[in-house]
């Protein structure tokens, strides 16, 4: 058995609140949407899938700050990986995400997107030999990963 444990995007949200940049999730009380994207990841082995991103509505004044933020964040997500119109990347139904709330933008506020750690549940099902049980607690996932062995 393989496990991993990952982090989640809102490892960065504090850093934005500390800076006064508005974010719309937090404002409405709701949880930032997750969407699958058409970037394909590199494969490596029998491990493959489609980018998984968050995505955080941002007024636009406050754009630059926070690929400032975010950019130095390796420990976190890092900069964003697009800023702006959804359907670029492969998301065709920006109001249905894959989980998370539905979006919900005011005036000039821009989609801006970044890496999201589910994205490692998608290459990991991709690999036929798994079997993979996920557990989502506390806003962190724990993948657990057992090899299918056949039995006689």
């Amino acid at each position: 058995m393989v496990t991993f444990y990952f982090g989640c995007s809102f490892s960065f949200d504090h850093l934005l609140v500390a800076a006064r940049v508005p974010i719309r999730h937090m404002i409405e009380d709701r949880d930032p949407p997750v969407y699958i994207t058409k970037i394909t990841l590199q494969p490596q082995g029998s491990f493959s899938g489609n980018m998984t991103v968050s995505m955080r509505q941002i007024p636009r004044e406050f754009i630059q700050k926070v690929a400032e933020i975010c950019t130095p964040l390796e420990f976190a997500h890092g900069a964003p990986i697009h800023i702006g119109t959804p359907t670029i990347i492969g998301i065709e139904d920006f109001q249905h995400p894959i989980c998370g709330d539905a979006p919900v933008d005011a005036e000039n506020d821009v989609p801006v997107f970044w890496g999201c750690g589910i994205s490692a549940t998608d290459a990991i099902v991709s690999a036929s030999t798994y079997t993979v049980f996920i557990l989502v607690y506390n806003k962190c996932v724990l993948l657990l990963c057992c090899r299918v062995i056949q039995c006689v």
